[in-house]
């Protein structure tokens, strides 16, 4: 419902369907019509929450809850209104992003409150205005499925992306192993956690609106919840696969790092090992004794530094056979 006014009412039922702006709570529910299915979308809840406190008679925590931006999914039955709390999630740039949806609803009414210009369910309303489906046949609580629908089948894309962003980083680990990718991998596994923390509420709450459409909306709908409850459980179990998949992408960068140290002590090691001998012919023949006959000698400076080189040479060539290097 893409609006300036603060207010759209779209009235509903199987014969006909109504659109209603307004900028106050005052003016938009003169059109509300208990006959047939409400659906209000709501902009900017500060400016008009005293208004439809009182017409629904709204403890005063729901209402912290509406306006609390970072307050986690949930459902809760308040009076006659039953209250879910959800997140719409974006995937950009390596970021999870979440925009903050309340919903009221009960047999005559379905309230939608958002921060955003749109309210991202302009399919669920192109499917009222055109007929399509059964949504203009059945009450509000079929409504809310839809939009529980729509918002969890926008996960699924979500997760498509990560498992190729997840694919990439593996790939690029084993392609440059001497590089360390904790960091890299822990930003990452941030956003998975953040990911997880939104979705798994979604199983608590599908079973009380199963239970209350059962008990008040006097409908069963639930094969349309057991519906959403399958596409709860396979994002839930990818996310717990990503959990798993980052556990393996950790270890194999600290086998890779190992690899990487081992190396370097290997050559370190085989460089010591070649001065050692070299560093005893140099002592010895540093020594400050009066006879060492050989210092005497022409040739013994020539003699020494050719012997010290078919050392060291021979040396390279016993490893290089025993393959150390």
């Amino acid at each position: 419902m893409k609006t300036t006014n603060d207010f759209k009412l779209l009235v509903y039922s199987l014969e006909d369907y109504k659109t209603f702006e307004a900028n106050t709570f005052s003016e938009i529910k003169k059109h509300f019509d208990l006959s047939k299915n409400n659906w209000i979308d709501v902009k900017n809840i500060e400016d008009h929450v005293e208004e439809i406190a009182d017409y629904l008679n709204i403890h005063a925590l729901l209402i912290e809850d509406i306006q609390n931006l970072n307050h986690l999914p949930k459902c809760e039955e308040h009076n006659n209104f039953f209250y879910v709390s959800l997140k719409h999630i974006t995937y950009y740039n390596f970021n999870i992003q979440a925009q903050h949806l309340n919903f009221l609803v009960n047999e005559h009414f379905l309230f939608n409150f958002h921060y955003t210009k749109n309210n991202n369910f302009e399919s669920i309303i192109e499917r009222i205005e055109q007929n399509k489906g059964i949504v203009r046949k059945e009450n509000i609580g079929y409504l809310l499925y839809l939009m529980l629908d729509e918002l969890i089948d926008s996960y699924i894309p979500i997760i498509q992306k990560l498992r190729e962003n997840l694919d990439k980083m593996e790939v690029e680990m084993l392609e440059t192993a001497s590089e360390n990718m904790i960091s890299e991998i822990l930003i990452f596994k941030k956003q998975i956690i953040k990911f997880r923390k939104y979705v798994f509420p979604l199983n608590d709450i599908i079973s009380k609106l199963k239970r209350y459409n059962s008990e008040v909306f006097e409908i069963d709908e639930f094969i349309y919840y057991n519906d959403l409850e399958d596409h709860v459980r396979f994002v839930q179990g990818s996310i717990e696969t990503f959990r798993e998949i980052f556990n393996g992408l950790i270890d194999m960068n600290k086998a890779n790092q190992n690899e990487q140290t081992n190396s370097v002590m290997k050559i370190l090691t085989i460089v010591t090992t070649i001065f050692i001998p070299l560093s005893f012919i140099a002592g010895l023949y540093g020594m400050n004794f009066k006879h060492m006959p050989e210092l005497n000698f022409k040739y013994s400076y020539p003699i020494v530094l050719a012997f010290m080189s078919i050392l060291v040479i021979s040396m390279i060539v016993f490893m290089k056979r025993k393959k150390w290097f």
